[in-house]
């Protein structure tokens, strides 16, 4: 596409747009030029009809003579002539989902950490995972279910409890279910959680207890179920109660 005919696609665009006559008032930044572009600060404004955005991304970005510049330098290109509300981040967004830019250009950040492979079970109840089932429906109080798994026999404990759990309420379940029954375990399997607060308080426990804490890496199933049959207890049961929640 050429710039006359996306400037023409620009221009067709504002007689079906309502916002594009409202900005046209007495606030001094907003013009027109004389082929009838709607202007913000003498900079093109680009109204979100149809593929507009993409195609002056596009011009700015893959045209032969801008060489698929980074992200800085294509947002450079395009604020020079064109301007709409949520242009920086459709830019950032345009150039990391550019299949050219990730296939040829080096990544700058840091080195990815390699997966460690989690510690084979000794014994029963020696080595377990964790992990919180949250936003469900309440239930005689509790909207939460503390999901822990033996990773030897994968017999699971299902465990009611609240969202705003801590580390003493969590340590108090864990005595209670775990302890009394089959000890202390050596490792503890659990992800890294969405709550900050959660994850301080485990870990809390976990010193307390002197447990090796085995955290796995985010929407990595497999760490949590050891690539066995059937699947991890908590992917079901939240599979289970979605279904639930949808019926």
């Amino acid at each position: 596409m050429d710039l006359d005919t996306l400037h023409q696609d620009i221009l067709s665009a504002l007689p079906s747009n309502p916002i594009a006559t409202k900005h046209i008032s007495a606030d001094g930044r907003w013009s027109t030029d004389p082929n009838g572009l709607l202007l913000l600060n003498n900079r093109i404004y680009v109204l979100s009809a149809g593929n507009l955005h993409i195609c002056v991304l596009q011009y700015n970005h893959n045209h032969i003579l801008t060489g698929y510049f980074g992200q800085n330098k294509t947002l450079e290109l395009v604020c020079c002539g064109y301007s709409w509300p949520s242009l920086h981040a459709d830019v950032q967004q345009f150039c990391k989902s550019c299949v050219t830019c990730m296939r040829s250009k080096p990544q700058h950040h840091k080195p990815y950490g390699s997966l460690k492979q989690l510690p084979i079970p000794e014994r029963p109840w020696n080595s377990i995972s964790m992990d919180f089932i949250e936003k469900l429906l309440s239930s005689s109080g509790f909207d939460t279910i503390l999901v822990i798994v033996d990773q030897l026999t994968k017999q699971a404990i299902f465990i009611p409890a609240h969202n705003t759990i801590m580390s003493a309420d969590l340590a108090r379940l864990f005595v209670l279910h775990v302890f009394s029954k089959h000890g202390i375990p050596f490792y503890v399997t659990s992800d890294r959680g969405s709550d900050p607060m959660k994850s301080l308080s485990s870990l809390v426990l976990y010193r307390s207890l002197s447990v090796f804490q085995s955290p796995c890496t985010l929407f990595i199933q497999s760490s949590m179920c050891q690539c066995s049959n059937p699947p991890h207890p908590t992917l079901s049961l939240r599979e289970y109660s979605q279904l639930l929640l949808q019926s």
